[in-house]
């Protein structure tokens, strides 16, 4: 579950529907259905390329309790919760923001993040895409110092000490 959310960035809907048959390892893609049953293909990350094919054939989080066959989001949630230790702020979805972020710090391609989290604007794209304090450290770290600059500083400090 956990996997899912953190390297697919799926929702919890999402997770809870997960079946072997969206696994496509041909192409290494995975089918997802998400909100309003929208379907999109997805790169499949490496790590569950090697793990998937080893679940039995059906949804990967089955439940005898559902007439669907597949646990609940509302349960997937609770348990994605339980797994990271009832800390607040860390839930299903922040899984899915954490893969937002994660996926901007590597490559700056909204469009590209749009089409992965299944978002039909890019302006909802951009609630997931906060800068990570170290992206923001290089982002000021990167830029020149201005000429001259760094003598008038060490000036200004020797005539503050004398």
């Amino acid at each position: 579950m956990i996997l899912f959310g953190e390297l697919q960035g799926m929702r919890a809907g999402e997770i809870s529907r997960a079946h072997t048959d969206d696994v496509m390892l041909p192409t290494k893609e995975l089918r997802v259905l998400g909100k309003g049953s929208k379907e999109r293909l997805v790169p499949l990350h490496p790590l569950l390329q090697d793990l998937l094919p080893q679940f039995p054939a059906g949804y990967f989080f089955p439940s005898d309790q559902n007439p669907s066959g597949h646990m609940l989001p509302r349960s997937i949630g609770r348990r994605i919760r339980h797994l990271l230790g009832f800390q607040p702020g860390r839930n299903a979805h922040s899984l899915r923001h954490k893969f937002g972020v994660d996926a901007l710090e590597l490559n700056p391609d909204l469009m590209g993040l749009r089409d992965l989290l299944g978002h039909a604007s890019v302006a909802t794209t951009q609630i997931y895409t906060k800068a990570s304090s170290s992206r923001l450290r290089k982002l000021v770290d990167d830029i020149p110092e201005p000429a001259g600059h760094r003598d008038k500083i060490q000036a200004l400090r020797r005539q503050a000490i004398s």
